[in-house]
């Protein structure tokens, strides 16, 4: 779910998403459907109809196929200290703090469980407009080929829903 007229790619480094990358990185957050985009764009809370007419949902795939994702809802990331609170814990600094962890150890994102399912995934660039990527996507129709990367493999095709933009 993006700002109509924006494009598609946006990486925040405000400190207001979860997993907020501290600049000049940044965080592109992604939902696994169109309920789960919303629910992730209003974090849960009213929304006016102007807010709703200001955005449109997108389809896109990820910018890198071969990017390699913490994979945060499995079973055996529990071995490494993380629960689920990583996605409901605010503020939002111990999240942070795990993003930029995951960052520094090379992963291109987190794949996660959003405020509602199915998972989400959130992806580091560089903070801004594009963060670097190449590609957008028509509204409400997905890329041709697209393709969401899955840590380890195999992949799955799957397309995601933007939820945040500039």
């Amino acid at each position: 779910m993006c700002r109509r007229g924006r494009g598609t790619w946006w990486f925040s480094s405000d400190g207001s998403g979860r997993f907020d990358l501290n600049p000049p990185q940044g965080t592109c957050y992604l939902a696994g459907d169109r309920i789960g985009a919303v629910r992730e764009a209003t974090r849960g809370g009213p929304v006016s109809t102007t807010w709703v007419a200001d955005r449109e949902f997108r389809t896109v795939g990820p910018p890198d196929p071969e990017g390699r994702l913490a994979a945060t809802t499995r079973q055996a990331a529990a071995r490494f200290g993380l629960t689920t609170e990583l996605v409901t814990v605010v503020p939002y600094a111990l999240a942070r703090r795990w993003a930029q962890a995951f960052h520094q150890a090379g992963f291109a994102g987190i794949r996660h469980d959003p405020r509602a399912r199915p998972s989400g995934v959130s992806l580091f660039g560089p903070a801004g407009a594009s963060g670097g990527v190449q590609r957008d996507a028509r509204p409400g129709r997905p890329e041709p080929g697209a393709t969401q990367p899955s840590s380890p493999p195999p992949r799955r095709r799957r397309s995601a829903a933007c939820v945040m933009a500039a």
